[in-house]
């Protein structure tokens, strides 16, 4: 990424320049900078249609990426940067403010179509898709000032850490298990005034803006700890709903044209300026003493030659400024090639060209650090297809062979073996590019998509795990929404309801096995034990009520209704584990029955013998009365 420079240059403690005077200086750079946006294209052709205003969202307090100004409107970095974005692709744009977890909330559902800042997760992948990453920065852990418990991370383990909702500090803190005592809360702003009071032992948030939103809030008793974390390293990106390719499209366009205009750069100067203060190398003073000096050696070579003859004054001024406009063309792509290739390295992707009319492949810098090859490897059409694994080869033949016979755009993820043999995943796109009809030039994308695939294979691995163990268990086990929806079922739970999968998901598990209850009267939804669980969030236990099974019978059974969470604490339904105990039932009154019927034969012969007793002591009685001898 091109750093920001507040420049004041001194030579001799005399010589001054204003960073006003060096921005005036550069402007002529950015006519030259175009062509770079082609290397970085991923969209079909740029302006092809225009389409209605997108809608988009800021949150409240993320500095300086996301915030609301004073006249309650969306602003900062991210939310300028969308807006260029866009624009370059003749799209408008509205927002709307409001809290990070309902944002992305909104997003997933469909009630917005981008969100400006949203960092890459594998969390993430399965709800939203993601442009490629304009810029990566890494948390940081904060504490109260003088409070020397935590050196590293492993002191962090028994520690009170806050993060906010929803936020990738509590995706990371939570899947790396940092701590066993992680707290969400709502805002950042509202954390470390927490934090501050001593409500917790520390914060985890992205370094840069925790810095400004402490600079901002004047709190000056939290500080930022110097030792990193290395895992937590946030890819931020533009994010749209998953499977919104064509919106998706449009906005790597448009990431890649402000990228090579210069409006990214100067959107960062403007809004990190003020925070990322570097010292002025030498080179830029030399740049720019070496911009002042010239004029001023040729106005007074000017003067020395007043006398000449006024041709030769008019040619030497034409070379001088032909002279200054060749250094600001040099400095105008140095700069726009250094852009090029740091954003490159941040998101492990490159351009490339290929020119039909000299057959010349033509590789930026990060795609020679992709395929493990060194800059002085001359690339060829045959030579860069056969680096592609061999089931991926074909695909990627046709591919290319259409863009340009056809003009077809393609868009591919594809497995490559490296010069050095290594195995990676990475996401090609091309595009043609017509002149008077015929296809002149086939151009596009390369990006290393590894660490990705890698992370959707484990998770792939653990949700085939889980479903493997939820089929192999004995009892029914029913997944259920807050809407009372069946969400996923097991086959001991069709099994014993008769119903087909298809039968059971999405629709109301209530209705379908619980609407009646043993003496055949309605069972209201609001009195069932198994929707309580979504009000008071406790487990509820019966196992005294009756299932009914698609073909209009009913069985016993005993049951368990567990509320459920997702990773942010928030109640999402409830999971129901049964069993049938029909045959468990029959048993115990076959057994109550046995109970009651040696009772009544207990209770007979015990008062039969009673009985006995009593007449022989009323025989002796009579005995003893009449004088004889007892027997």
């Amino acid at each position: 990424m091109v750093s920001t420079k507040g420049i004041v240059l001194s030579v001799k403690g005399s010589f001054f320049l204003s960073i006003k005077g060096a921005r005036k200086i550069e402007q002529y750079s950015l006519r030259l900078t175009f062509f770079v946006a082609l290397l970085c294209s991923i969209n079909s052709f740029v302006f092809a249609d225009v389409l209605a205003v997108v809608k988009s969202a800021s949150e409240d307090n993320y500095p300086p990426f996301c915030i609301v100004s004073a006249d309650g409107k969306a602003d900062g970095f991210s939310v300028e940067l969308l807006s260029a974005a866009l624009s370059e692709v003749h799209r408008d744009v509205v927002f709307k403010t409001g809290p990070w977890e309902q944002l992305k909330k909104d997003l997933a559902d469909g009630a917005l179509q981008v969100l400006p800042l949203v960092g890459r997760t594998p969390e993430r992948e399965a709800l939203y898709d993601f442009t490629f990453p304009y810029l990566t920065l890494h948390g940081a852990v904060f504490v109260r000032k003088g409070d020397a418990r935590i050196k590293d991370v492993g002191d962090l383990l028994d520690k009170s850490i806050m993060v906010m909702r929803g936020d990738n500090a509590e995706e990371f803190s939570r899947r790396t298990k940092i701590s066993s005592r992680i707290i969400p809360i709502d805002t950042y702003e509202e954390a470390m005034r927490l934090l501050a009071a001593g409500k917790a032992d520390a914060v985890i948030a992205q370094r840069l803006m925790g810095i400004q939103l402490l600079t901002h809030m004047n709190l000056k008793t939290v500080v930022p700890l110097d030792f990193p974390l290395q895992d937590f390293r946030q890819d931020f990106c533009f994010a749209v709903r998953d499977g919104d390719r064509e919106l998706l499209s449009y906005l790597n366009e448009g990431l890649s044209l402000v990228i090579a205009n210069g409006t990214f750069d100067r959107l960062h100067k403007k809004w990190f300026g003020p925070i990322l203060k570097q010292r002025v190398t030498f080179k830029d003073v030399s740049k720019y003493v070496v911009i002042i000096l010239i004029p001023i050696i040729i106005a007074f070579s000017v003067v020395l030659i007043v006398f000449l003859r006024r041709e030769v004054k008019r040619k030497t001024k034409k070379l001088v400024r032909e002279i200054e406009e060749r250094k600001r063309t040099e400095e105008a792509l140095k700069k726009a090639q250094l852009l090029l290739n740091e954003t490159g390295k941040t998101a492990r992707v490159g351009g490339w060209e290929i020119d039909l009319e000299s057959q010349k492949l033509t590789w930026t810098e990060e795609i020679y650090h992709i395929h493990e090859v060194d800059e002085g490897f001359q690339p060829t059409v045959e030579g860069a297809i056969n680096y592609y694994e061999a089931s991926s080869r074909p695909v990627i033949e046709r591919a290319v062979k259409r863009a340009i016979e056809q003009g077809e755009s393609f868009d591919l993820e594809l497995e490559i073996v490296t010069a050095k043999g290594n195995r990676l995943w990475v996401h090609a796109l091309g595009r043609a590019q017509r002149d008077g009809g015929r296809v002149k030039k086939v151009f596009g994308i390369f990006q290393d998509i590894t660490e990705r695939k890698r992370a959707e294979e484990k998770l792939r691995e653990v949700t085939g795990q889980m479903r493997l163990i939820l089929e192999s268990a004995g009892e029914g086990i029913c997944g259920i929404d807050c809407e009372g929806k069946t969400t996923f079922v097991n086959a001991a739970a069709l099994r014993m309801t008769g119903y087909e999968a298809a039968e059971m998901i999405g629709k109301s598990h209530h209705a379908l096995i619980h609407h009646t209850k043993v003496d055949r009267t309605p069972y209201i939804c609001e009195e069932c034990p198994i929707y309580a669980a979504f009000s008071d969030a406790k487990t509820h236990y019966k196992d005294e009520e009756v299932f009914w099974r698609k073909d209009g019978t009913s069985f016993e059974v005993e049951y368990t209704s567990t509320p459920m969470h997702n990773d942010q604490g928030e109640l999402v339904g409830a999971v129901v584990v049964f069993n049938d105990i029909s045959e468990r039932k029959k048993a115990e009154e076959k057994d109550q029955r046995r109970a009651r019927e040696l009772k009544v034969f207990y209770d007979a012969s015990i008062g039969r013998e009673e009985r006995i007793l009593g007449l022989k002591r009323e025989v002796e009685s009579l005995k003893r009365e009449l004088g004889r001898p007892s027997l």
